[in-house]
């Protein structure tokens, strides 16, 4: 079905344009100053590598030869994996100036620069390397991409969980869960940036439903131009006004009480302001995380579609036996439909939120869209790769579970029959060891020769 709210796009010559969303130009791989004098490898094309021998050369880079690029917002330069040096990004802009930006302390895999109208005469630009290097040490990183983009809606500046380097207390962030652990109340995790974003009116951060309530907070460059966005308990984002901030040194995530956890999802910038981007957060499906299971429980109160989410899949259990589950793909979504997502564990996927969605036809599944107080024992969830009786009483907002009622006799646990081969091999039923199990999931006393379920593996008896 045609999405409304999603705005996709798709590369012709590097160029691509699409009606109210991004324009972006790739210049493709820097093409100056890439050796000098003694024949020093500064960018090496076969390998993607940017070499930097010393401190503040300016090197490597691109020739522009005074182009306009005014009508963009932003020129960005992205690399392969974590960046560990601090590297800066300056477009010459000849007798106009220079514009500038860098990977804040270290560890991001993208530096933007914000542009304005010095970008009408754009000379060159150029990497500078800011950390000092001992004698004889170079450092190096990977190129993957360099492009102009504007938008005439929306831009944002996600910044990478990975590199957190402001800890206020013991937080701790898990890179494969995304989850951070506050282990007092009122401390915080972020980063310290110490630059002006110009072209940035908001601050956001998106999470799975939270326990604790808590703040966004911004320091800003004097330290008394603060801002904050409280959010509650169950809150699934934060949006804090940032127009105010000339220069911001710290964007840090608080929580109220000790000893609780957030899985965050993105946290950015925007160019719209606050109340403009929480409308466009609220209207857009939230991202979704992939737990290392490869799968994940998911309900939501918007209609979404799969058909285009690459490397996502999403299922209903369309029925139910003692031992398993039968799953049935399904590309779109009413609101409130129980699903089960399976995708790259630890990979978090944006789905597009659409005004409607056929329906999806028997599912047992149900949705949690908020939180849902259940009796002890009389629903499944879903637990590494399996469904599991669940001995708590209330669903997290924003997940799916089965009914113990609807399951036609009692059971440990519940394997996810996908329908073939592949979906078998992770049968596990019971909790009882060396017990055989044919491919219809039925226990065998005495095994033949044949295929059959041990333990969660097949073996084969001869």
């Amino acid at each position: 079905m045609k999405k409304t709210l999603l705005l996709l796009f798709a590369a012709l010559m590097g160029v691509v344009n699409v009606a109210n969303a991004e324009t972006k130009i790739s210049i493709g791989e820097p093409s100056n100053n890439t050796t000098d004098d003694s024949s020093n490898a500064w960018y090496d094309s076969s390998t993607k590598t940017i070499t930097f021998f010393s401190q503040w050369s300016y090197r490597p880079g691109w020739w522009i030869g005074g182009s306009d690029y005014s009508s963009y917002q932003q020129f960005v330069v992205e690399f392969e994996g974590t960046v560990s040096n601090k590297i800066q990004v300056l477009v010459d802009c000849g007798d106009a100036g220079n514009l500038s930006g860098n990977n804040g302390d270290s560890h991001d895999n993208k530096i933007t620069v914000a542009l304005d109208s010095k970008a009408s005469a754009v000379q060159q630009i150029y990497f500078q390397l800011a950390d000092a290097l001992g004698d004889g040490e170079t450092a190096s990183v990977k190129f993957k991409d360099a492009y102009f983009l504007s938008e005439s809606d929306r831009a944002t500046l996600s910044f990478n969980p990975a590199s957190f380097n402001q800890h206020w207390s013991n937080e701790t962030y898990d890179e494969t869960t995304h989850t951070i652990q506050f282990d007092e109340e009122w401390k915080g995790i972020g980063w310290w940036l110490g630059n002006s974003y110009p072209l940035y009116k908001s601050a956001v951060f998106i999470f799975e439903p939270t326990a604790s309530s808590g703040q966004l907070a911004i320091l800003c460059a004097d330290n008394t131009e603060n801002a904050q966005k409280w959010f509650a308990a169950g809150s699934t984002y934060a949006v804090c006004d940032i127009s105010g901030c000339t220069k911001i040194n710290q964007f840090m995530l608080q929580a109220a009480t000790a000893n609780t956890t957030v899985v965050l999802k993105a946290a950015y910038f925007s160019t719209l302001n606050a109340t403009d981007e929480e409308a466009y957060v609220t209207s857009h499906a939230w991202p979704l995380i992939i737990k290392s299971s490869g799968y994940a429980s998911f309900a939501s109160d918007n209609a979404l579609d799969f058909s285009d989410v690459d490397g996502l899949e999403a299922y209903i259990v369309s029925s139910l036996t003692s031992t398993e589950a039968t799953m049935k793909k399904v590309n779109e979504a009413p609101a409130q439909t129980g699903l089960i997502l399976k995708g790259t564990a630890g990979t978090v996927y944006q789905v597009p939120i659409v005004p409607s969605a056929a329906s999806v036809g028997t599912n047992k599944l149900k949705a949690a869209v908020t939180a849902t107080d259940v009796t002890a024992n009389s629903t499944y969830v879903l637990s590494d790769g399996q469904f599991k009786k669940f001995t708590g009483t209330s669903i997290p907002a924003g997940k799916a579970y089965l009914l113990a009622k609807d399951i036609p006799a009692e059971a440990h646990e519940l394997s996810i029959n996908f329908g073939d081969a592949t979906g078998i091999k992770n049968i596990k039923v019971g909790t009882e060891d060396n017990v055989y199990y044919d491919l219809q999931g039925r226990r065998v006393l005495y095994p033949t020769k044949g295929l059959y379920i041990v333990n969660g593996k097949k073996v084969i008896v001869k």
